[in-house]
């Protein structure tokens, strides 16, 4: 790996956890911040303070492209999307620190680690930096409470990398293999626990899902265990951290069905994978999210149509299914915000090429879903 130092003002103060509260049919719900204080992990979308919401995406001209979300009048307004005049592959991950101020990350056609940031609330994104070269996957930033940040990705030899922040707004490090090499397909998800403590979650080549986590917030994650066999070899991870403190994944297992391992206690075991409900198959990586009540929801792609599967209690058996009607042909994994009030906003690549919204309400029957508006990008989004 290269490392291209930069030491401008990347560092932000914490990750916004996406969170809903109310909404309408027509504009994205109202967003509240519900992440954990000891740090948040970071997404395609990031909520603001004053309940703005900004998404980022790559255009099918291979551009980073930003488009934001305002909460002014009765319904908000959207504005137009903004190219970054950055050429990118895969897709971005944006995180919002102190004073509202948003950082994006992602990779560009070279491999190298790019960044593009903001200097004043709302304004421009017109300052950028490499943090490095030699990868291959999709970003995943993690912030501490000190604001300082870490991001992780895989690397083009397969390992897992990280470059990270020694102070807040400071310079970044010299990449670095994650617990002295583990090898994973696609990009990590990650929970940052009660104590600030970072565990991240992939699966392996082989169809081993691994772990991997710190001693302590802030130390190296230097701890490695293998969760189990069995899942399929391209699969993504949707992480989460349950009301009591143990975490859960969800992930596709052996011909596509949506599986979880779980803890029973906090910092304990975890348990054999488990079919979320009825041997139900699905595509791309899951989204999970945790409600007010601390049941958990996953959703997920099938056939093209969206599915929801939800607790009606915490731990208890995902008894509720929902299943969309096919209106729209989905194709991209989904961008999912939690909610401290049961309901949900998505964000997903439609196969028309543009984003797509909608609004779930999680009733405890059945959940209804209905779209939200979000500006065509001209050209399309890949």
């Amino acid at each position: 790996m290269t490392a291209h130092m930069h030491t401008g003002r990347l560092g932000r103060a914490a990750i916004a956890a996406l969170a809903v509260a109310a909404a309408v049919a027509t504009a994205p719900a109202a967003l509240a911040d519900i992440g954990s204080a000891v740090g948040r992990v970071g997404a395609k979308a990031v909520t603001l303070p004053g309940g703005g919401l900004q998404l980022f995406a790559r255009s099918t001209a291979g551009e980073l492209l930003t488009v934001g979300f305002r909460p002014t009048g009765p319904l908000g307004e959207w504005g137009a999307w903004t190219g970054l005049h950055q050429q990118i592959s895969g897709q971005p991950s944006a995180v919002v620190g102190a004073g509202g101020l948003v950082s994006v990350f992602a990779l560009n056609p070279a491999g190298h680690l790019i960044t593009d940031w903001q200097e004043s609330a709302d304004g421009p994104f017109d300052h950028s930096g490499d943090l490095g070269s030699g990868f291959a996957g999709d970003p995943l930033p993690v912030a501490a409470a000190d604001g300082t940040m870490a991001v992780f990705l895989r690397g083009a030899d397969g390992n897992l990398w990280t470059t990270r922040q020694s102070v807040p707004d400071g310079g970044w490090s010299a990449p670095a293999l994650v617990a002295g090499g583990v090898g994973i397909v696609g990009t990590p998800s990650a929970v940052v626990d009660g104590a600030g403590v970072v565990s991240l979650f992939a699966a392996r080549p082989d169809g081993h899902l691994l772990t991997v986590w710190q001693d302590a917030a802030g130390a190296p994650l230097s701890n490695v265990a293998d969760l189990g066999t069995g899942f399929a070899p391209d699969a993504g991870t949707a992480s989460i951290l349950n009301g009591d403190g143990t975490m859960s994944v969800f992930l596709r297992g052996s011909g596509d069905i949506l599986v979880t391992v779980g803890q029973t206690v906090p910092g304990g075991g975890w348990s054999a994978p488990t079919p979320v409900r009825d041997a139900v198959t699905v595509s791309g990586t899951p989204a999970a999210v945790r409600r007010a009540d601390g049941s958990v929801g996953v959703l997920a792609l099938r056939d093209g149509r969206l599915m929801g599967a939800w607790q009606a209690m915490p731990h208890g058996a995902f008894d509720t299914y929902y299943e969309g009607r096919g209106d729209i042909d989905y194709s991209g994994d989904l961008v999912v915000p939690g909610s401290p009030d049961n309901n949900v906003t998505l964000y997903v690549h439609g196969a028309d090429g543009q984003l797509h919204g909608a609004f779930g309400v999680a009733l405890p029957d059945r959940p209804g879903w209905t779209g939200t508006s979000v500006p065509p990008a001209p050209g399309g989004l890949a």
